[in-house]
């Protein structure tokens, strides 16, 4: 229980003193208005800790930065979801951090959720999780105003070609982010062109995909690779899995990665991308 919830829980306002024998140790504070950061971080955590997760006072602090450092760099207004996999079990894994209740995660499968590192799916078409949709239908996001960022805890464990992200249908768009020796996101496209950029190590960290006609960049670690592409497309209108696609009506392309935090919404600028890697990194 966060010493928020043990607080409304006990209420009152008195001041509890801890005995050792006849000496007193401590005094305690209980009741009161509740924590004084953030009321958009005060709901999350809220929600986290009802959901059965569990959140030291550092990691509370470190949600509380969370939110106050995306706030400061510009780039909250421009979220439609957020999740950052707090609290250690699917439950808490599913919420978006945004509006608790409202686009929370729908796991499916064996899924291994960890206070530490996030959820990883198991690498089978069984291990996924619902997103929704993100384009019309959903969150109204469109091509050339747009980004998803993943921060990946932990590389695949295999040598397969896989899908961290993914949702489209043949003849239509895609949202695609991929594991092979190389990253590459490819969004809202007709053609089936792809931008890809080498990561510089193991396939572990900050990805990020933001794209506003004409332009689109790749973020990767801090490298940054700015494509004149024009994007004019609609994202899908079909739900995006992460852990594994849904192409066609079919779960394909399984992954095996480590997630610990996932974002969409309108485009970010390369100071915003940089700016919401440090507040992630910091979390």
């Amino acid at each position: 229980m966060s010493i928020f919830n043990l607080k409304n829980y006990l209420g009152g306002n008195e001041s509890n003193k801890i005995y050792l024998g006849d000496k007193v140790i401590t005094d305690v504070q209980l009741g009161g208005p509740g924590p004084s950061g953030d009321a958009d971080a005060d709901a999350y955590i809220l929600a986290v800790t009802t959901a059965g997760g569990t959140l030291s006072a550092g990691e509370e602090t470190a949600i509380q930065t969370l939110f106050t450092e995306t706030k400061a760099a510009g780039v909250y207004t421009k979220l439609t979801r957020m999740y950052p996999l707090a609290g250690g079990v699917q439950a808490s894994h599913a919420i978006n951090a945004l509006n608790p209740g409202t686009n929370n995660l729908v796991f499916n499968g064996t899924w291994s959720h960890s206070n530490a590192t996030g959820s990883r799916p198991n690498g089978t078409t069984n291990d996924y999780a619902n997103i929704g949709v993100l384009g019309v239908g959903g969150d109204g996001l469109i091509g050339n105003n747009y980004h998803h960022s993943l921060y990946l805890t932990a590389a695949k464990t295999t040598t397969n070609f896989e899908y961290d992200l993914g949702g489209g249908s043949d003849g239509a768009t895609e949202v695609i982010l991929e594991s092979t020796s190389y990253r590459y996101s490819r969004i809202s496209r007709g053609d089936n062109s792809q931008e890809y950029q080498n990561p510089p190590s193991s396939t572990s960290g900050f990805f990020a995909n933001s794209s506003q006609d004409p332009g689109f960049t790749l973020m990767i670690r801090t490298i940054q690779t700015a494509r004149s592409f024009g994007i004019t497309w609609s994202l899908p209108t079909v739900d995006t899995y992460l852990g594994a696609r849904l192409f066609n009506g079919t779960v394909d392309v399984p992954a095996t990665a480590t997630y610990g935090f996932l974002t969409f919404g309108t485009y970010l600028d390369s100071t915003e991308l940089g700016d919401f890697e440090t507040a992630i990194n910091t979390f």
